[in-house]
C-alpha cells in the first residue's frame, strides 16, 4: 500500500479560515480512499502563494519534499497542480526525486503526474508554465489595479491607520474602506507629536509622556506567559491579548513618517495626492522625515530611542593646558603657562562619598586622560554647572538680540531647505535619465558607472545639508525664557540637550580660581535659609570665573 501524503494550498485566506483548504483535504482523502492509499500526513501551506512573483516561503511544501527524500512517502496527493506549485523552477526540482524513486502524484483535478516517462515530464511542464503564465496575469491585473487605486489617490485597504477613522461601505456583498476621515481624538496626538519632534524633542520621550499620561496605540498587544514568552493557538501563532499596546518610539516613527498623515497615498516608493483630508502640514511632514532619516541617529546617543542621560553631553570642553612638552617639573606646573591648550570634550564620571553617614552620588564632567586624550586636570561638578547653564539659556531665550538672529536664520532656512530639495529632485531626475541612456546602450558601462556616482555622491551630500538644515530649525523655536522654566523639568534631557545646543556652540571650564573658598560653611549664628542663599551666590560667581559660555548667535 502507497504511504501517502496530502498537500493542500490556498493563496488568499484573509480571515484565516482555512475554508478552502479544508475542502481541498476533503477531496484528497476522498481521492486516496478510492485509490486505496494510506494517508500517513496532512501539509498545509494557507495564505500563501505559489506563484514565481511570490518571495513568501512556503513551510508546508519544504517539510513535505524533506521528508520525501527522507523515504517516509512514497505517493503525494494535491487538489490539482497549480495546488502543488506555480513555479517551472520548482518542478525541474521535483523531477530527478520523483523519477528516480518513482513516486506518483495524483490530482483531484487534473490526474496523474508521472516524472518516470518523458511524456510525463513534458506535460508536467506544459502544465507549469501555464500556471506561471496564469498567474503572472493575475498578479499584472491585481498590480494594474493597485496602480490605479494609488493614481486615483484611493485608500490600498489594511490595517485602518493611526489618526484617522475608517469609513467603510459594503460594495458587491464585501466590506470595504471607501474613505479615512481625521480620529476625534488621535489626530491631535499626531499633530503633537510633529511638533513635538520639530521642537527637538525625541520620539523616547513623546512616547514616554504619552504612556504616563495613559494613551495607547489602539492596537492589540500579543499575549505573554508568566515566563516572558508568547502565548501561542494550536497553529503556533501569536494570540493577541485585550489590552492596547504602549507607545514605542518605533511605533511612533512608523505613525509620523507615514505619507498618509500628509494626504499622500504611497506605492512603489511614489507619492499620490490622496482623496482624505490631511492631518499634519506636509511641509512639517517632510521636515520630520527627514529629521529621522539622518544617518547620525544610527549612531550610539544621538536620540535614537533612547533618552540622553545628561543635558549637556558634548558641549563642555576642557579650558586647561597640557604640559606633554612643558620642561617644568611637576610640582611648578600649576603656574605653567608655556603648554599647549587642551581643549577636549569633558566626559561623565560618578563617584560617591559619605557625608555625615550617608553615601551621596556625585556626578562631575571630567577632562579624561585615558578617555579623550586630555590633559586629566579639570573636574566640575556637573549639578552646579546645569543649574549655571540653564538659567544662562532662559536669560538668553528673552534677549530681543537673540529673537532677531533666529527671525533672520528662519528667512535662510526657507530658503536652504528649498534649493536643497529642488537640487536633490534634479538630481534623481539626472539619475533616471542616466539609466535610461544606459539601457539604450547611448553610453557605455564606464561612462554609466562615473556618471551615476558622481550624481549619487551629490545628492547624498544635499540630504545629507538638508537633514543638517531640518535640526537647525529647531534653533528659531526656541521657546521664551518664561515658557521653558514652566516646562523645563517636565522635559528629557534629549530635548533640554537639543535646546541649550540650539544656542550654546561649547563651554570651556577653566580651573578654580586662585585664592576662592573651594567650600563655605555656615557661620554660628547663621541660619540655613541665609546659608544657602551665601552658597548660591558663591557658586554662581565662581562659576561665573571658571565657565565661557560661546553662544551661536
Amino acid at each position: 500500500m502507497k504511504r501517502a501524503a496530502i498537500y493542500c494550498r490556498i493563496s488568499r485566506d484573509k480571515e484565516g479560515r482555512e475554508l478552502g483548504v479544508a475542502r481541498q483535504r476533503q477531496d484528497c482523502e476522498a481521492l486516496a480512499q478510492r485509490l486505496g492509499w494510506d494517508v500517513l500526513e496532512v501539509f498545509v501551506d494557507n495564505d500563501i502563494s505559489a506563484s514565481t512573483r511570490s518571495t513568501k516561503p512556503r513551510p508546508g511544501f519544504e517539510d513535505m519534499i524533506r521528508r520525501v527524500e527522507a523515504g517516509e512517502f512514497n505517493a503525494i496527493l494535491s487538489y490539482s497542480t497549480s495546488r502543488l506549485t506555480r513555479r517551472p523552477m520548482e518542478h525541474e526540482r521535483l523531477i530527478p526525486l520523483f523519477k528516480e524513486r518513482k513516486i506518483p502524484i495524483s490530482t483531484v483535478k487534473a490526474g496523474d503526474i508521472d516524472y518516470t516517462t518523458a511524456r510525463g515530464r513534458s506535460r508536467a511542464r506544459d502544465d507549469a508554465r501555464r500556471d506561471a503564465e496564469e498567474a503572472e496575469e493575475i498578479s499584472e491585473r491585481v498590480s494594474r489595479a493597485a496602480q490605479q487605486r494609488a493614481e486615483n489617490g484611493e485608500w490600498h485597504g489594511g490595517t485602518q491607520p493611526f489618526g484617522f477613522l475608517a469609513i467603510k461601505e459594503v460594495v458587491k456583498g464585501r466590506e470595504r474602506v471607501v474613505d479615512l476621515r481625521p480620529h476625534p481624538e488621535h489626530a491631535a496626538w499626531v499633530k503633537d507629536a510633529i511638533d513635538r519632534l520639530l521642537a527637538g524633542e525625541s520620539l523616547y520621550g513623546i512616547c514616554t509622556d504619552w504612556n504616563r499620561q495613559g494613551r495607547r496605540t489602539g492596537w492589540k498587544q500579543y499575549a505573554r506567559t508568566e515566563s516572558g514568552g508568547f502565548v501561542r493557538d494550536d497553529r503556533g501563532r501569536r494570540v493577541k491579548a485585550d489590552e492596547e499596546s504602549a507607545w514605542h518610539p518605533r511605533t511612533l516613527k512608523r505613525v509620523v513618517t507615514s505619507p498618509t498623515i500628509a494626504g499622500y497615498r504611497e506605492l512603489d516608493g511614489q507619492l499620490y495626492e490622496a482623496t482624505w483630508k490631511a492631518i499634519v502640514d506636509r511641509e512639517d511632514w517632510e521636515r520630520v522625515c527627514t529629521l529621522l532619516a539622518a544617518p547620525e541617529r544610527k549612531l550610539r546617543g544621538f536620540n535614537n530611542g533612547n533618552a540622553r542621560k545628561y543635558s549637556l553631553s558634548g558641549l563642555v570642553f576642557c579650558a586647561g593646558v597640557r604640559h606633554d612638552e612643558c620642561d617644568h617639573p611637576k610640582e611648578d606646573q600649576a603656574d605653567c603657562r608655556d603648554g599647549k591648550p587642551c581643549g577636549r570634550v569633558m566626559v561623565s564620571m560618578t563617584s560617591t562619598r559619605v557625608v555625615r553617614g550617608t553615601r551621596v552620588r556625585r556626578v562631575s564632567f571630567v577632562c579624561n586622560q585615558l578617555a579623550t586624550g586630555g590633559c586629566g586636570s579639570m573636574r566640575i561638578e556637573m549639578a552646579h554647572l546645569e543649574r549655571y547653564i540653564f538659567e544662562q539659556v532662559f536669560h538668553a531665550a528673552d534677549s530681543p538680540e537673540l529673537r532677531t538672529a533666529m527671525s533672520a536664520q528662519a528667512d535662510d532656512i526657507d530658503e536652504a531647505e528649498q534649493a536643497l530639495r529642488k537640487s536633490i529632485g534634479d538630481g534623481e531626475r539626472l539619475l533616471e535619465r542616466v539609466e535610461d541612456e544606459y539601457d539604450a546602450e547611448e553610453i557605455t558601462k564606464i561612462e554609466y558607472r562615473r556618471r551615476r556616482s558622481k550624481i549619487i555622491k551629490q545628492v547624498d551630500a544635499d540630504r545629507a545639508a538638508l537633514a543638517k538644515t531640518t535640526r537647525a530649525r529647531v534653533h528659531t523655536r526656541l521657546p521664551s525664557g518664561t515658557e521653558l522654566r514652566k516646562v523645563w523639568n517636565d522635559k528629557d534631557n534629549t530635548w533640554k540637550r537639543t535646546i541649550i545646543g540650539s544656542v550654546i556652540e561649547r563651554i570651556d571650564v577653566s580651573r578654580h580660581p586662585a585664592g576662592v573658598a573651594t567650600n563655605l560653611t555656615p557661620t554660628r549664628d547663621e541660619d540655613p535659609g541665609a546659608f544657602s542663599q551665601r552658597l548660591d551666590l558663591h557658586r554662581r560667581q565662581v562659576l561665573g570665573q571658571r565657565v565661557d559660555v560661546q553662544w551661536w548667535a
